[in-house]
């Protein structure tokens, strides 16, 4: 299993700043860097926001690459008024 240098692991604790600032953190997003490449993980509400959670780390000129792993999570309540039910 490869060490995470410490330069990685500031860049992942930057860029979950960065999401929470953005008001992505209640879903417990969770970001690991290595090597250039950003994984990113925990929940959120919808497509739209998975996709802007992605897009904040990619504005970052030290990420390469984007492992998306978030998943969404709809309450029923949600579902309801988007007309799903």
């Amino acid at each position: 299993m490869p060490v995470r240098k410490d330069s990685d692991i500031q860049v992942a604790h930057q860029l979950e700043r960065r999401i929470s600032r953005y008001g992505y953190g209640s879903g417990g997003i969770e970001v690991q860097f290595e090597n250039g490449v950003a994984t990113i993980m925990g929940r959120v509400s919808d497509g739209r926001d998975k996709r802007e959670v992605e897009k904040i780390v990619r504005e970052d000129s030290r990420v390469k690459k984007i492992c998306n792993s978030l998943s969404v999570f709809e309450s029923p309540g949600s579902m309801f008024y988007r007309g799903k039910i």
